[in-house]
């Protein structure tokens, strides 16, 4: 597959749970991160492929506390979504949409905090 990617990514030693901020529910588990985008395994409550350039608003929580804060907040737009090696899972390569200030460096800081 061609690489597109202008910022590489980091892959991650924990994964972190990404949910669907408006519903609560749970989208998957971040594989890989940067401060443009990032990659998520999901099993539910996807049952289908997200339709490209479909935009959610994401939570993901982090393992401890980082500067007083327990999540960070973002907008992000599926870029592309594929059944997975797996076939009962799916990998979604999302892109964040228009990040403030300050959950690009929460993100930064989980990137030098948990990246193997």
């Amino acid at each position: 597959m061609d690489e597109r990617r202008k910022v590489p990514r980091s892959h991650l030693i924990h994964y972190l749970r990404i949910f669907d901020k408006t519903t609560g529910e749970l989208m998957g588990n971040l594989v890989d991160i940067s401060a443009g985008g990032l990659m998520l395994i999901s099993e539910s409550p996807i049952s289908e492929p997200l339709q490209d350039n479909t935009t959610l608003h994401l939570r993901m929580d982090f393992p401890e506390e980082l500067d007083g804060r327990t999540f960070v907040e973002f907008e992000a737009r599926s870029v592309w979504c594929r059944v997975d090696v797996n076939p009962d899972l799916f990998a979604i390569g999302m892109q964040i949409v228009q990040p403030q200030p300050e959950d690009l460096r929460m993100i930064e800081r989980l990137i030098d905090m948990y990246r193997d």
